[in-house]
């Protein structure tokens, strides 16, 4: 028990380690932009490099955790890592063409109300290249996901940051506008995959792409539930800044898309690297709690309820912290501007315990095989979310989406808490 804790604590720390330094890099550069070029030109930045992350979890449909349960078991066992992964590769490079492509042309037909469309268009294709990196490096995150070896992940994460940050500098001192900054960071994120992929192959060998249909059928179809409910995850998360940039305001409200999804945009961005410590933390327990799950049901309960108590308490504190820092926060990144965003923060905050604890649940789902719960669960969260956006968004503005963020988690916590836990009480 005390070496998959070392194990657990390891991982975490070494994304955490990661991300402590991609925060950092997001913090200088987001403050170097958001300063330099003013809340309108920063909602265009936030747009164009945003569009492509709405779409990040449709490449990984649910595959990455299908694959991991698969792999878990054997770690060190490198021809079944070579045969998933190379297959995996292929399926994940067709997925990200067919949706760069579909998407392209979808563009043009988008109503945003923003200024400098053309530009802003534009701008959001370059973005669309990061759809592409992603999905390399999604495969490549199952790899050491499934052996408990987060450390190459975060080296190859590091340069990819470096890369964005001295673009930024010397694009900016070179007098280079937002387009300009939009093509460093897709550049940043093609150095990661690459790294990621580098890695991959000092551990498996040469990669190569595979086309086994049978398995390609295998992944898709067992990861469909989970697939499903990832597709529903991108619209609660994301539903709220496309339609800020779309939706127009009542005159009363006298509120521009342009500010307001600036202001919403700055918090959120504060916001969403706070998110991934669940996520890094949930992906090291992962493993855990398969293996246990077939080996030891009393070791699964008390993994579980060991990691629960650990993200309360984290989330709590990093909420307290975050209330009461937000507005130095948002006053260190911004500068004077960005006068509203300080609130939407502290809002945002007050969902972290339902962030944290929700993302151990939903991950408890699927190590019980209850997967084909998600997307119902999902659909419920998402339909609820849109409506009351189309609904609020037009009256209130970005406080509208501040506030709807964490109801609609409190929805998703009370469902998969509710199932999730019927299932543990029923194991012996």
């Amino acid at each position: 028990m005390n070496v998959e804790i070392k194990k657990v604590a390891g991982n975490t720390t070494a994304q955490l380690v990661g991300k402590a330094f991609s925060a950092v890099t997001t913090v200088v550069t987001t403050a170097i932009i958001a300063r330099k070029f003013g809340e309108v030109d920063f909602a265009a930045f936030f747009l164009m490099t945003g569009f492509s992350t709405y779409f990040y979890l449709l490449t990984d449909f649910g595959i990455n955790a299908v694959v991991a349960r698969e792999l878990s078991g054997e770690p060190e066992n490198k021809k079944k890592f070579a045969y998933y992964f190379n297959n995996l590769l292929a399926l994940r490079i067709l997925e990200a063409l067919v949706l760069m492509i579909v998407l392209t042309l979808v563009l043009p037909f988008i109503p945003f109300k923003l200024s400098n469309l053309g530009t802003l268009r534009l701008g959001i294709m370059v973005g669309l290249v990061t759809i592409f990196s992603q999905s390399l490096y999604n495969c490549a995150t199952v790899i050491f996901q499934s052996r408990m070896d987060y450390q190459k992940l975060v080296l190859s994460a590091i340069i990819g940051n470096l890369t964005f940050l001295f673009l930024v500098f010397f694009l900016i001192s070179r007098g280079f506008g937002i387009l300009s900054l939009v093509v460093a960071n897709t550049l940043g994120t093609l150095i990661v995959s690459a790294g990621a992929l580098y890695f991959v192959q000092k551990f498996l060998g040469p990669v190569k792409l595979e086309f086994d249909y049978q398995l390609w059928k295998k992944l898709v179809w067992s990861s469909l539930p989970l697939g499903l409910g990832i597709v529903l995850t991108v619209v609660v998360a994301k539903a709220d800044q496309f339609l800020l940039s779309t939706l127009s305001f009542k005159p009363d409200l006298k509120m521009s898309n342009d500010l307001a999804l600036a202001n919403y945009g700055l918090a959120y961005k504060v916001f969403e690297n706070v998110l991934v410590f669940p996520t890094f933390f949930v992906n090291a327990v992962y493993p855990l709690l398969v293996r246990s799950f077939t080996e030891d049901k009393a070791k699964l309960k008390k993994i579980f309820w060991n990691a629960f108590y650990f993200m309360l308490a984290s989330s709590f504190a990093v909420t307290f912290f975050g209330w009461y820092f937000s507005p130095l926060f948002i006053k260190i990144i911004g500068g004077e501007g960005f006068t509203e965003a300080a609130g939407a923060l502290r809002i945002l905050l007050l969902s972290l315990p339902l962030f944290f604890t929700s993302a151990l649940f939903l991950f408890l789902m699927i190590t019980q095989g209850q997967q084909k719960l998600v997307p119902y669960i999902y659909l419920l969260a998402a339909v609820s979310n849109v409506v009351l956006n189309l609904i609020f968004i037009p009256i209130y503005g970005f406080w509208a989406s501040a506030w709807l963020t964490g109801g609609t988690e409190l929805l998703i916590f009370v469902l998969v808490g509710y199932f999730s836990l019927r299932e543990l009480r029923k194991l012996k």
